[in-house]
């Protein structure tokens, strides 16, 4: 199999980034949900936990913050090594600040200069992907309302009170919607109180959140192919297989329903998509189109070709895109997917 040097990461394939706000934290319960998802969401190898080092204020010392707290638990499973904890974890911290605030530096510090509290909570809004609030007060406010504004995915939890309670109430059908949360789990998160859980059922409660969260984080793979009946050997053993061994969801246009302008709506998938693998075997014109059109759009890709006989499968291709990442194939389709997987899983693609 052809394997190039591997590229450096593509910036549409870097490691999705959670936020996690809520200020001070009203009770024990609440700081144990915190620390509980802080593990959940470390769990997840290719995920950044993203936060703005709020620990407490230097007169409560008793009432940690959730920020604290998530980064604690985090912390907890991916233990103490400054490499991991830097590879895994942002911290914005402001230039200048309150004396009554007590802050923490861990994971990889980011230190804003001539930013004010209110544009600093905007970073940690734009460099985010979801975010998630627990509790809160204003400041939180500010954090949940610009995460709508700017049309990022962001899950108010009504359990904990506070200003999420607040947010989930005035914002219930659009957050059910963007999580797809039905009515049952709604009401149950309305009724719910931290204070008569388990500790078993807090952290029950912390692995729900996070699917829910990292349902929103899957990425996206659209499958650019000619639908012949030779091909679905190579689709079912090797290309599906493999994106989904990445934690990724398979897009084709033959699942899709094109009805109306299938263009746009073709396009519009390929748009939504955060990379695709195309297969070249053939050059087929709708392939070609496809390709281009995701090339358009930045999208990192990876090509596959079949080997035949001794032809040199690459130097066939348009000179166009013969130097785009490539990888040819044969009968032994379980090393194509083992490539496969892993240049999804290191976002090396072209």
């Amino acid at each position: 199999m052809t394997r190039p040097i591997p590229p450096p990461q593509h910036h549409a394939l870097r490691p999705r980034r959670v936020c996690v706000c809520g200020g001070t934290l009203s009770s024990t319960k609440a700081a144990m949900f915190c620390r509980a998802l802080g593990r959940e969401l470390a769990a997840e190898r290719n995920l950044v936990l993203v936060t703005g080092g709020f620990r407490r204020f230097r007169d409560e010392p008793g009432r940690p913050s959730a920020d604290w707290m998530t980064v604690v638990g985090a912390r907890d499973r991916l233990g103490s090594s400054r490499v991991v904890l830097n590879r895994r974890i942002e911290t914005f911290l402001p230039e200048t600040d309150a004396r009554n605030i007590s802050r923490f530096r861990i994971g990889r510090v980011h230190t804003l200069p001539h930013r004010n509290r209110q544009s600093r909570r905007f970073t940690l809004v734009v460099t985010s992907d979801v975010v998630a609030a627990v509790e809160g007060d204003e400041n939180t406010r500010e954090i949940v309302d610009l995460a709508f504004a700017l049309d990022k995915p962001c899950l108010p939890l009504p359990f904990a009170g506070g200003v999420a309670a607040t947010r989930w109430r005035e914002n219930r059908l659009v957050v059910q919607e963007r999580f797809g949360i039905d009515d049952r789990t709604a009401r149950q998160f309305e009724r719910m109180r931290l204070g008569k859980l388990s500790p078993r059922q807090t952290g029950e409660l912390a692995a729900r959140v996070r699917e829910l969260l990292f349902a929103k984080l899957k990425r996206r793979c659209f499958i650019i192919m000619p639908f012949r009946r030779e091909l679905n050997r190579l689709y079912e053993l090797a290309v599906r297989p493999a994106v989904a061994e990445a934690n990724f969801t398979a897009v084709r246009a033959d699942e899709l329903l094109l009805v109306g302008n299938a263009v746009g709506l073709l396009q519009r998938a390929i748009g939504a998509c955060d990379c695709a693998i195309a297969v070249l075997t053939g050059m087929n014109t709708n392939v070609m189109y496809e390709l281009g059109y995701a090339h358009a759009l930045d999208k990192p890709a990876v090509l596959l070709v079949e080997r035949r006989g001794v032809a040199a499968a690459v130097t066939a291709l348009p000179f166009d895109i013969r130097n785009e990442r490539v990888l040819t194939y044969g009968k032994d389709l379980d090393e194509l997917r083992l490539a496969l997987a892993t240049m999804l899983k290191e976002g090396t693609l072209s």
